[in-house]
C-alpha cells in the first residue's frame, strides 16, 4: 500500500502506510524487511520535500544493515541519500555517496549496475567542476560498455563522452566518439 500511496503522490497515507509495516517488521525481527521500509520512507520523504527526515530514515537503515551487513541494500541507501544531499545542493557530498554506490557496485561485479553508478558520478564530478575526473570516469563508462557488448549502452557512454568534451571545445576528440555513437545509435535501430 505504501508504494502504491507513494507514486499516487498521497504521501501522507503512504508514510502511514510503511510506517505500520515497519512496526510489524520489528515486532517480527525482520531486520531485512525493516531496512527495506526504512528505505521507503526515506524515498517518501525526499518526494514530499521532506529532506531531514529522509536522512533521518535513511541512516537508521543503514545502522539497522550494519547487522545485515547487505551490499546490495547498502547501496541503495547511499542511492538515495545521495540524491537527497543533491537535492540540498550539497553535490559534493552526493558525489562521496554515490562513489561509494560505485565502489559497491564494482565489488559485487554488479557490471550493469555499474554502468549506471558511472553516468551519476561523471555527472556529479562535472557539476562540482571535477572536469578531469568526470573525463576519467567517462573514459571507464566507454571501456565498461564495450565489455560488456550491449551497443546501446556503448552508444550512450560514447554519447555522454563526446559531448563532455565538446563543451570543453575539445572538438578533434569529441567528434570521433560522437560518430561512433550516431553509427551505434542508427544500428542497433535498425537491427
Amino acid at each position: 500500500l505504501g508504494f502504491l500511496y507513494w507514486h499516487q503522490e498521497r504521501y501522507e497515507d503512504a508514510i502511514k502506510a510503511n510506517e505500520s509495516a515497519l512496526k510489524i517488521n520489528r515486532e517480527q525481527n525482520d531486520l531485512e524487511e525493516a531496512v527495506s521500509v526504512l528505505v521507503n520512507l526515506g524515498m517518501v520523504m525526499r518526494n514530499w520535500g521532506d529532506l531531514d527526515r529522509a536522512l533521518a530514515y535513511l541512516k537508521e537503515a543503514e545502522e539497522s544493515n550494519k547487522a545485515l551487513g547487505s551490499p546490495m541494500h547498502q547501496g541503495y541507501i547511499l542511492t538515495i541519500a545521495s540524491n537527497v544531499y543533491r537535492d540540498q545542493g550539497d553535490v559534493e557530498k552526493a558525489l562521496q555517496y554515490y562513489q561509494q554506490v560505485h565502489e559497491i557496485n564494482v565489488q559485487t561485479r554488479r557490471l550493469h549496475t555499474r554502468t549506471f553508478s558511472l553516468k551519476v558520478v561523471a555527472n556529479l564530478c562535472w557539476e562540482s567542476g571535477k572536469i578531469e575526473e568526470c573525463l576519467r570516469y567517462c573514459d571507464d563508462l566507454v571501456v565498461l560498455t564495450r565489455n560488456l557488448h550491449i551497443k546501446s549502452e556503448i552508444a550512450q557512454a560514447l554519447s555522454i563522452y563526446g559531448l563532455r568534451l565538446m563543451m570543453l571545445s575539445r572538438f578533434d576528440a569529441a567528434l570521433p566518439r560522437l560518430l561512433e555513437a550516431a553509427d551505434l545509435f542508427a544500428d542497433h535501430l535498425y537491427t
